[in-house]
């Protein structure tokens, strides 16, 4: 079900500049977030009461339109699961058939259980968000709409911690792991909450801009990433992440942003 669609058609005009879809995705993150768990909380129904949202903001290239969706999962006792990624990857591609566009998802926002436990269960390893099973790794590399760029936010349905990764790096990690390699999850970081989030659009304009490439040349989507994984937040948890930069780089970053963002990063 389509739960929002805005056009963004004369956005160039009005700015001077192309659409940048990344800026916009990190904007509505936390309302993403609300979307996914409303979800996960009117929509999915599981007999084992294992409740998972899902929503994805995509771009219309020809269109010129942002859309959003959201849904939740099913898992009918003695059934097959369908999970909120099929539903959601299912409803955008059928969508851009009815439109003639070719939809290009920027982002998934995935909610459910924060139990460790439970999500090894799924993935077979522990983390503190659920990231999408085999099955959904697997379609979403099938998926016409999701690139090795796509970014996929996860996050607790009572929880804000979360965390990000884009699909090229989070099959990369699980295919190491069915390799029988022991790989460090380096992409994830953990943030207690979403206040004060458009820091992270700052962030990402700067990492975008001339200043930023003068520390580490970074496409789009990997500077939204960094954005939205919060790296001026220090990683929380029984394990130890790799920091996206060194101390010296976010240093140079502060004391560059200092000038051109208030308040600044935290």
């Amino acid at each position: 079900m389509i739960r929002g669609k805005a056009e963004h058609a004369g956005y160039e005009c009005a700015f001077g500049k192309e659409i940048d879809p990344y800026h916009m995705f990190i904007g509505i993150v936390p309302h993403l977030v609300y979307l996914a768990r409303r979800s996960a909380d009117e929509e999915a129904y599981s007999y084992r009461g294992f409740h998972v949202g899902a929503s994805l903001f995509a771009l219309l290239p020809k269109l010129r339109q942002t859309v959003l969706f959201s849904a939740g999962n099913t898992k009918l006792e003695n059934e097959a699961k369908l999970c909120a990624e099929m539903r959601i990857l299912n409803e955008l591609e059928s969508y851009g058939q009815i439109v003639g566009d070719s939809p290009q998802a920027i982002g998934l926002v995935i909610v459910g259980t924060s139990d460790r436990q439970l999500i090894k269960g799924v993935t077979g390893r522990e983390s503190s968000t659920l990231h999408p099973c085999q099955e959904c790794q697997d379609i979403m590399g099938k998926s016409s709409v999701i690139t090795d760029e796509t970014l996929i936010v996860t996050a607790g349905i009572d929880s804000d911690d979360h965390q990000v990764h884009s699909y090229g790096q989070l099959r990369d990690f699980y295919d190491a792991l069915r390799r029988g390699d022991d790989p460090t999850d380096s992409f994830a970081h953990g943030s207690p909450n979403f206040d004060q989030w458009h820091t992270r659009q700052a962030f990402y304009d700067y990492m975008s801009g001339p200043y930023g490439q003068e520390v580490e040349r970074k496409t789009p989507a990997e500077a939204a990433r960094i954005a939205v994984s919060s790296v001026f937040v220090e990683p929380h948890g029984s394990e130890q992440e790799k920091p996206t930069m060194t101390d010296e780089e976010e240093a140079e970053i502060l004391k560059r942003m200092a000038h051109i963002v208030n308040p600044p990063l935290r």
